[in-house]
């Protein structure tokens, strides 16, 4: 049975509101997968029309579409409201917006600064009853101490089971494929241990540079960016007991199994210019004396038994050589398993047969059906947690990494813009 709900967005006129929640929301319309009734309550600081903020629907949201053909119907079920999120008094006329007897999605797709003085205006107004589910948009702060501070606040108006902290890397298919496929081949498994395992590399690469987000990508950098919370994740899912009956539970004891980083064991580097490229201190709105990594990598281990003394590297940046996310599990023979997130979600098995190595590949061209933002919004809507984070994993996450952070004392690297930044000596990285 699909659950009735009403959406109330704040942040409704921003760049991830109109690229990516209202074309999801639209695209579940679409596909007749949300309640006949569902009503969206958009707002924002901005003191506009419905017909105004419809017209920035048709010019910013629709051009991601595919398929138009409801899109019109989509639009009768928006209203709009301008909200200055200090004033309870504007709270009072979203609640009377709201339908009773309906349970309501509250997604803040704003700054994390607002989200508490959000909390306490709806909390105000009993907009906190057990029939309301509150999304959180990363990051959750830019450090342990931040993030705990907005975990902490949040509680004290929602509970733990009513707040759903997005990551859209967890709503990629071939992400939950990471756990799902071992579970589902159990032969291939069991060989996903220390005792045949001789290494394990994460890459996230990009050759996007910071574009237009240079002020907030300074104060960022790529660990807090893209390592500490979606490699992480993924990193957890593939390596977490298969029989885990509490996901969430699980990549907790992960993240707590992680050796504490040595100083030796991590590469900042910056990427230079070169013929395609500004370099990234040249970038607008980054300071000319930065010391923010845009390429970061880690080598780490778990002390979890299964892979006890096994390396794990990570590593991940901007303007790299290609876009590409994947996995390479390195066996003790020099054979390997190879599994590609994206762009072209893969596997590719090296086997050793008669002293001769034979690559076999499986393609899984039809494995992202539904766009990460579409699957996560349906999972809010339908009550499912498991595809969010739970505030320890978070805190933990923070905790292992902070020691890198707070480090001011380290030797920045460069790298030409469009290579793939600089390797472990005792690690080059398949592919």
């Amino acid at each position: 049975m699909k659950i009735n709900f009403d959406f109330l967005l704040f942040g409704a006129t921003g760049d991830l509101a109109l690229r990516k929640i209202f074309p999801s929301l639209y695209d579940a319309f679409l596909n007749d997968l949300l309640h006949e009734d569902f009503k969206i309550i958009a707002t924002g600081r901005s003191k506009l029309s419905l017909d105004e903020f419809k017209q920035k629907l048709n010019d910013k949201s629709k051009i991601h579409l595919k398929d138009i053909t409801k899109w019109n119907s989509f639009l009768e079920k928006i209203t709009y409201e301008s909200v200055d999120i200090n004033s309870i008094d504007d709270f009072k006329k979203l609640k009377m917006c709201l339908r009773n007897g309906v349970d309501n999605v509250i997604y803040f797709s704003i700054s994390p600064e607002f989200f508490i003085t959000c909390c306490k205006n709806l909390s105000e107004l009993n907009m906190n009853e057990a029939n309301v589910r509150i999304v959180l948009e990363k990051p959750l702060g830019m450090s342990l101490d931040e993030c705990r501070a907005i975990n902490e606040s949040v509680a004290k108006y929602y509970k733990e089971e009513q707040i759903y902290r997005i990551d859209h890397y967890l709503g990629k298919n071939m992400v939950k494929e990471l756990l799902e496929f071992r579970k589902n081949n159990p032969h291939i498994n069991a060989f996903l241990n220390k005792d045949y395992v001789k290494s394990i590399e994460l890459s996230v690469l990009e050759r996007l540079g910071v574009e237009s987000r240079g002020e907030f990508y300074d104060s960022c950098g790529a660990l807090r960016d893209m390592l500490q919370n979606h490699m992480l994740q993924m990193l957890a899912l593939f390596m977490i007991d298969v029989n885990s009956t509490n996901i969430r539970k699980a990549k907790l004891d992960f993240f707590n199994s992680l050796e504490k980083i040595n100083k030796s064991d991590v590469i900042k580097a910056q990427y230079t210019k070169n013929e395609d490229s500004l370099s990234y201190k040249d970038e607008l709105n980054v300071a000319k004396d930065s010391l923010t990594e845009t390429f970061v990598a880690i080598k780490t281990s778990s002390n979890q038994e299964n892979y006890k003394g096994v390396p794990i590297y990570l590593r991940t940046g901007k303007r790299m050589a290609e876009n590409r996310v994947y996995f390479t599990i390195n066996f003790k023979n020099n054979g390997y398993l190879y599994i590609e997130i994206q762009p072209n979600p893969k596997m590719k098995l090296l086997l050793n047969i008669n002293d001769n190595y034979k690559e076999f590949e499986i393609g899984f061209s039809d494995i992202e059906k539904m766009p990460p933002y579409e699957r996560l919004i349906l999972n809010v809507i339908n009550k499912d947690l498991s595809s969010f984070n739970e505030k320890e994993e978070l805190e933990s996450a923070w905790k292992w990494v902070q020691s890198v952070i707070d480090d001011k004392d380290f030797n920045m690297q460069e790298y030409p813009a469009y290579t793939n930044g600089i390797n472990f000596k005792d690690c080059e990285f398949k592919l």
